[in-house]
């Protein structure tokens, strides 16, 4: 008799030929691999995520801070004869 295998993973129990059942240990340690590989990958895609995040963050703080000076840059090309002269009268 055959063990299913399901979603490619083999069965951590297998039927003997006697009819008893033996574990399989090397199933086991593929498993606690694959566990750990899947952590990993999580972590890094993780750490990859919040460097994205804190990129767009900083980008989007600079386009703010443009915007703001391209604004003021504009108030005083509206108005170019305030604060150019200076009256005093002695």
């Amino acid at each position: 008799m055959r063990d299913p295998v399901y979603n490619g993973i083999p069965p951590l129990i297998k039927h003997t030929k006697k009819g008893g059942m033996s574990m399989d240990t090397s199933a086991i340690a593929g498993m606690a691999m694959a566990s750990k590989t899947a952590q990993l990958q999580q972590s890094v895609s993780m750490g990859v995520m919040k460097m994205s995040m804190d990129n767009t963050s900083d980008t989007g703080q600079a386009l703010i801070d443009m915007l703001n000076a391209s604004t003021q840059a504009m108030e005083k090309s509206i108005t170019p004869h305030l604060g150019v002269n200076l009256d005093v009268l002695a």
